[in-house]
Formats: C-alpha cells, sequence, structure tokens
C-alpha cells in the first residue's frame, strides 16, 4: 500500500562537512572523530532549540524547526562550538519552504533550496535565503547582511540570499560567492515616473515618457528590461524597492518624476540597487521639449552604462532612441492616445483614436500613430463596438499607411500577425512573421505571447510554454500570460496545474473574462460541484456553464428539441467569448449538431476555436473523419526542435594574445596613473584613456579579471583607502575624509563596498588593525 503524502511549512536546515571525503583518504581516524563531535554538538543544540533531525548523510544532515528563529540561533551555537579548539570546517544552509514526507523520502523543492544554498557557504558560516530572513525582524540578538540576489538551478526566480554576521560565525567575502555562483543577468525594472507638474492631465507625458526609456532599453542585447505591464503594477504604491526586486527578479530599479512647463521638461531619475536599496546613481535633465528625442537617447545610454559598470558587461549600442517626428504637437497627441489606449475599455479607445488621427494630421508620417489607429479600430471591431467591416476596413487602410514608413517595429509584425494569424488562419506565413520579428526583438513579450498562441493552435506544447515563460521572465505579472500558460496545461488536461496559473491571472486581474471562464471549465473537469457553485454564481452564462457541469459529471447526455433547435443560429452571434453550446452538444448524444456548429465557426475563422485540434471539451468529436477534414493547417513543425544554428552570442571575442596585451595596458594605468582616485572616473573615461571602446573595455574587465567595472575600480580604492588609513601621518583624517581621497564619492557607497568586499565595516577593520 502506498504510503500518504505528508506536506508541511518549516524552517529547513542543511549541513555538509567541507572536504570531508578527502579527510577520510587522509586519516581515516582524524575524519571519524570530527564526525562523532559534529553530531554531539548537532544533537545537543537540535535538542536545545527544539529541532528535529531528518538524517544523516555521513557528512552532512538534513533537520527542520518549527520556528525560524529557533533554527538560526540552532545553527549559530553549533558554529560556535565547532569553531573553537580544532575547527570543523562546517557549511549550514537555512530557508522556510516546504517539505514532503511520503513514508519513505524526505522531498520537495524547500529541501531543494536549502542544498543550494549551503552549497555556496562557506566554513564556519550560515546563509539563509530571504524568505526566511524576513522572519527575523525584530530579533536584534540575531544580526544578518544580504549578499545579493543568485540563481539556483530549477528555481524561476532569483533568490536573495543572506549572511549572519553574529560572533563566532564567519562572514563570505563577495570572492568567495564570486566562484560558486552566478548571480542574475544584468536586469532593469523602471517604474513609472511620476508626475510632478502643477497639471494632473500631464500624467499621459510621464507614463509615456516611461514607456519610451523602457522600449529605448529593450534594444540592448543582454540586459533584461521588465515589460511596462509589470512595470507599471507598482504605479502609486508605496513600495520597498528591495520587495519589488523580489517579485520581478531584477537587480536594478531606475525610478524618477517629470515636470513639463509650457515647453520645458525636467526629468530626475535615480537607479537604486535591488538587492539592498542603495542608491548608486541620480541626475537632474532639463531640456526644451524639442530635444526630447535626444534626452530619451541620453537618459537611456547613460542608465544602460552605469548597469554595466556596477553588474556587468553587454554592448551598449551608440544610440537607443531616434528622432521619430518633427512635430512635438504629433508627438504629444501619440502619448495622449497610447495613454488612452492602454485604459483597455471603449471610451478610451475612441478617445485614443482621436488623438491619434490628430496626431497624423500635425505629422502624416508619424508611422506610430497610424500603428494605434490600426491597434484600436482593429480592437473596437473585433469587440463588437463597431461594425466589423468598418473596423477592419479602417483598420487595414492605416496598416497600409503605417507600412509604407515603418516596417522595424514591432508593431509592425503584430499587424501582420494579426491579419495572417486571427484572420486568416495562415499558419505557416504567421510562422514566419514572428521568427522574423523574434531575431531582431527577441524579448518582445506580445511577439512571445503570439508564438505561443500559434504553438498551441497545433499541439506544440513544449514549445508553447517554452515561449510564454520566456515573455513571463520580461513580463512576470501579466495576467494574460499567466492565463495562456494555465491555458498551455488546460490543453494537456492537467486541469490541477492550469487552475494554479489561473488564480494567479485573477489575482493580477480580478475581473478577466477569459480567465473566469478557464477556471470554470477547469472547475467542471475536476469535478468540483460546490466550489463551481459558488464561483460561476454571479456569471451571466451561469446556465450554460451549469448544464455543461451536468453534460460533463451527470448521467444525462440528451437535450430538449426545443432547446436544440433554440441554438440553430447560434454561430451568427458574434459576442461569444467561449462556445460553451458547441461543447455541450460535443459530449452530449447530438455530436452531429455539434460537428455542423464547428464546421460554421471554422468557415467564420472564429478566434474562440482556434483550438479546436486540442480543446478537451471536442474530444469526442476526433473520432469523426469529417473533424479531421473540417481546416487542414498549413504549417507542419518537426516533433523535436531544431536548435538555432546561430551562435549565442554574436559578440566578438578577442583572442588570448590581444587580450592579455589589452589587460597589461589596463593594469599599467590603472597602477601607474591612479586614474581611480578620480571620484568621477566611469567606463567611457577610463576606455578613452588607453584607447580602447567602452564595449571592449567592459568586455576585457568581464573576461580578463572577472569583476564588473566597479567591483575592479573600488578595489583599487579600497587598497588605497587601506594604506592612508594606515599611515599615522593621517591619524587627524576621518574614515571618510580618507575614503574620498581614495576615489570613493559617496558615504553610502564607501560604505556598502568595503563591508561586502572586508565582511566588516570600516570602523570596525580600522578598530582591528591598530596597533
Amino acid at each position: 500500500m502506498k504510503a500518504k503524502k505528508h506536506r508541511r511549512l518549516a524552517a529547513i536546515m542543511f549541513t555538509d562537512i567541507v572536504g570531508y571525503t578527502a579527510m577520510m583518504q587522509a586519516n581515516e581516524a582524524a575524519a571519524n572523530a570530527i564526525r562523532v563531535r559534529h553530531r554531539t554538538v548537532f544533537e545537543k543544540n537540535h535538542t536545545q532549540f527544539h529541532g528535529e533531525i531528518l538524517q544523516y548523510f555521513g557528512d552532512g544532515t538534513l533537520s527542520v524547526f518549527q520556528s525560524a528563529v529557533e533554527a538560526v540561533e540552532c545553527a549559530i551555537a553549533i558554529q560556535q562550538a565547532l569553531q573553537t579548539g580544532e575547527a570543523v570546517p562546517l557549511r549550514i544552509g537555512l530557508h522556510l519552504g516546504d517539505i514532503v514526507f511520503d513514508g519513505t523520502d524526505i522531498y520537495g523543492d524547500g529541501v531543494n533550496l536549502a542544498s543550494r544554498i549551503e552549497s555556496m557557504g562557506i566554513p564556519g558560516g550560515i546563509l539563509l535565503s530571504g524568505k526566511l530572513n524576513d522572519e527575523l525582524k525584530n530579533q536584534h540578538h540575531i544580526s544578518t547582511q544580504s549578499l545579493g540576489h543568485f540563481e539556483f538551478k530549477n528555481v524561476k526566480r532569483p533568490i536573495e540570499v543572506f549572511c549572519v554576521n553574529n560572533e563566532g560565525v564567519n562572514i563570505p567575502t563577495a570572492a568567495d560567492l564570486r566562484s560558486k555562483q552566478n548571480k542574475p543577468g544584468q536586469s532593469i525594472v523602471v517604474l513609472p515616473f511620476v508626475n510632478m507638474s502643477a497639471d494632473p492631465e500631464n500624467e499621459y507625458f510621464s507614463d509615456g515618457i516611461t514607456e519610451e526609456i523602457i522600449n529605448a532599453l529593450t534594444k540592448i542585447q543582454g540586459l533584461k528590461v521588465i515589460a511596462r505591464t509589470s512595470a507599471f503594477a507598482f504605479k502609486n504604491k508605496n513600495m520597498d524597492v528591495r520587495e519589488i526586486g523580489r517579485q520581478l527578479g531584477v537587480l536594478t530599479v531606475l525610478e524618477g518624476s517629470i515636470r513639463k512647463v509650457r515647453n520645458r521638461v525636467r526629468i530626475t531619475a535615480q537607479l537604486i540597487n535591488a538587492s539592498d536599496g542603495i542608491h548608486f546613481w541620480s541626475k537632474n535633465f532639463d531640456r526644451e521639449l524639442d530635444d526630447i528625442f535626444a534626452l530619451q537617447d541620453e537618459i537611456s545610454l547613460l542608465i544602460a552604462d552605469q548597469i554595466r559598470e556596477n553588474f556587468g558587461h553587454f554592448n551598449v549600442q551608440e544610440h537607443l532612441v531616434d528622432e521619430q517626428t518633427n512635430s512635438m504637437q504629433a508627438y504629444e497627441l501619440f502619448l495622449k492616445g497610447r495613454f488612452h489606449q492602454l485604459q483597455w475599455d471603449p471610451a478610451s479607445i475612441r478617445r485614443a483614436i482621436e488623438c491619434y488621427e490628430e496626431s497624423v494630421l500635425h505629422d502624416p508620417t508619424f508611422a506610430r500613430s497610424y500603428y494605434g489607429l490600426v491597434q484600436c479600430y482593429g480592437l473596437l471591431a473585433a469587440w463588437g463596438y463597431m461594425p466589423t467591416e468598418e473596423g477592419f476596413g479602417k483598420a487595414i487602410t492605416n496598416f497600409l499607411k503605417a507600412r509604407d514608413l515603418d516596417t522595424q517595429s514591432p508593431e509592425y509584425s503584430m499587424c501582420l500577425v494579426g491579419r495572417t494569424f486571427w484572420q486568416e488562419w495562415n499558419f505557416k506565413a504567421t510562422y514566419e512573421q514572428l521568427v522574423e520579428a523574434l531575431e531582431t526583438h527577441p524579448h518582445h513579450s506580445d511577439t512571445l505571447e503570439a508564438m505561443t498562441e500559434l504553438m498551441l493552435a497545433h499541439g506544440y506544447f513544449g514549445r508553447a510554454e517554452k515561449h510564454i515563460r520566456k515573455a513571463l521572465e520580461v513580463d512576470p505579472l501579466s495576467p494574460n500570460h499567466h492565463y495562456t500558460l494555465g491555458n498551455i496545461f488546460y490543453l494537456q488536461k492537467k486541469f490541477d496545474i492550469a487552475l494554479d496559473h489561473v488564480e494567479k491571472a485573477l489575482t493580477f486581474r480580478p475581473e478577466f473574462p477569459l480567465a473566469e471562464a478557464l477556471k470554470a471549465m477547469c472547475l467542471i473537469w475536476l469535478n468540483r460541484r460546490k466550489e463551481f457553485r459558488a464561483f460561476v454564481a454571479g456569471m451571466k452564462e451561469i446556465k450554460l456553464l451549469s448544464m455543461l457541469f451536468e453534460i460533463i459529471n451527470g448521467g444525462e447526455k440528451t437535450l430538449p428539441e426545443e432547446r436544440r433547435k433554440s441554438w440553430a443560429n447560434v454561430a451568427d452571434a458574434k459576442n461569444q467569448l467561449v462556445p460553451y453550446e458547441l461543447f455541450i452538444l460535443a459530449n452530449s448524444n447530438h455530436k452531429e449538431q455539434a460537428l455542423d456548429l464547428l464546421e460554421k465557426y471554422i468557415l467564420q475563422k472564429r478566434g474562440q476555436i482556434i483550438n479546436f485540434r486540442v480543446e478537451p471539451f471536442l474530444e469526442e468529436l476526433r473520432q469523426f473523419d469529417k473533424f479531421h477534414r473540417l481546416h487542414l493547417s498549413n504549417l507542419q513543425l518537426p516533433e523535436q526542435e531544431e536548435e538555432s544554428a546561430k551562435p549565442a552570442s554574436a559578440e566578438p571575442k578577442s583572442d588570448a594574445m590581444e587580450l592579455e596585451a589589452q589587460k597589461e595596458k589596463l593594469l599599467a594605468c590603472i597602477e601607474g596613473e591612479k586614474p581611480y582616485l578620480d571620484p568621477q572616473l566611469s567606463l567611457s573615461s577610463l576606455a578613452q584613456a588607453i584607447d580602447l571602446h567602452p564595449n571592449q573595455l567592459s568586455l576585457l574587465i568581464n573576461d580578463a579579471i572577472g569583476m564588473n567595472f566597479n567591483e575592479f575600480i573600488n578595489s583599487y580604492r579600497l587598497e588605497a583607502f587601506k594604506q592612508k588609513a594606515l599611515d599615522p601621518a593621517n591619524s587627524h583624517l576621518t574614515l571618510l575624509g580618507l575614503a574620498y581621497e581614495s576615489g570613493f564619492n559617496s558615504k553610502t557607497v564607501f560604505n556598502a563596498f568595503f563591508k561586502k568586499w572586508e565582511g566588516v565595516t570600516p570602523r570596525a577593520w580600522a578598530k582591528a588593525a591598530k596597533p
């Protein structure tokens, strides 16, 4: 008989004796003595702090605690005991998470993460996950510090890791961690700029400039930029940037404000390290509005440079923003139109159309306003808020104008896809267009969503999941992406998993009709009658949904003739979100009528049934030959997705001799001319000093030296500071004054870097260093 699984939340402790195997080979008796001492100390302290030892692994252990505080107290006591006398090189990792027992095995994501956190530690040290560290608030006898965010295998988002720095516990340095784990790739979220103008109507302008900077930064290959949907989820929310960074899995947060007065604009921007909340760059920009595109380019390039200097290499183009129109009136009207369009209700979309129409009157060559008109007319037509023929006709007219002006933007690709995919069901043309679009804009979340939908329509579930998860990397709070991920599992009949993702979509957007419908259908297949009735109670489709529930889960499969006759013309209705009548007929004794109705929908190319090949509610129709003749797709892909023949990175790598020559040139400049003493030193100015392109210098420092620019420069500043601090001639100067003399330009940056690099505060170091 299979044992029942038990799951519970616990503080999980993982320990490991470093180098135990080598000890056994060198001196078995000594190694056994160390293990006995370890177990004695371990068991004594687990009794004292109410821990439960689950497993011994020879040189390691797994245990759990009901209290996170007691788990950390136990870990501190263990390390303090084992570091006295002949030290036992023990690493400890702690995490708060689920642990699963099934009678013989103990496992779970919580166990895996605790183990991985432990593996990146040092002997005598204690590492904690951010989740467990959150439980230690107001525990003044426990001291911890953040080591930053790190990526772990099979963990979707980077995890913030903390170390305990109580007395008697070893603290890892940045170098200790750098060799064991890679921090997450360079990443940023641009939070909505605050409208500081006297006129609240200027909200459209601050929102628009925020989106323009997001769009500019997405052009940088190697920089992960959170998409607008997720970034704007934090608008008007007074949240700690560290929490925002945790939710989005980014290293950097950009926030700022915009004040617009007549023809002048002032933009304030500041970059914040999401790991510790420290501001490491800020700047004010005052410009005439006529220079708005140059200003966006300048801001975007400065942001890119600062992220690269602080977090690691990527190439940056010479320009990120081009002048799009020479009419400021046309551009402001475009921003207004975009502002209204993104409210996603019919009245706002009509207001957006007015703005876009007025914009192209000021500049008939401004492609983006034409693309805005394409989207708005298409939406009104698709939603049934204007005659279909009129709406799509105007959308096509504006698309032709936009196409003649710009075919390089993501909007062009998405407009083409809207026609070939949803209107024509020309799946091969859609696939070719999407492949081409993703080569140019690989992280464009709408394009990734469209590719997911195309893969779903053909049952290519692995490909679909890969693309939607890539979209979620840059837009993790998108309700639409979470709905689509849920739909992938629904179409594979994994209804429990689908329900989890749909619930997340509804958390982000409670009134989301498609997600509500998908949740109801999952509950039908799972036969959760009570939960289903409570959920659909307020839905306008309650009668059809209840009928579908009984057809699937009840015994009655025959419908009254009167009801079936009333559905004779149901295909003429254009406002159906889900074809419930079709699903009811397909699972009843009236499958021929269901096939006829499905045929009508396919001839109309209705988007609601584009996934008909894999829809669970249509499975019983697949026994009929007619079902397989209703539509033949012109897209056939191999079962296994082929790997791209292109290299992972088109970035040229220097050969070994050239790299070594550049490194010698760099070090000669650093050690001879000491440019690090200049607090205004930047990657660009240093590159100019040694006659290298900034992209080359960034790559050199990262590849040949193994640091980012700021770590490299600040390590020299730190050594200069230490020499000055130890010189008796400088005893009359403060530590901060010496830091400024060494090139640091901020007290916060100096203190944070010193503690990160040395493991102690500057004051504690100076006190210990004095004879």
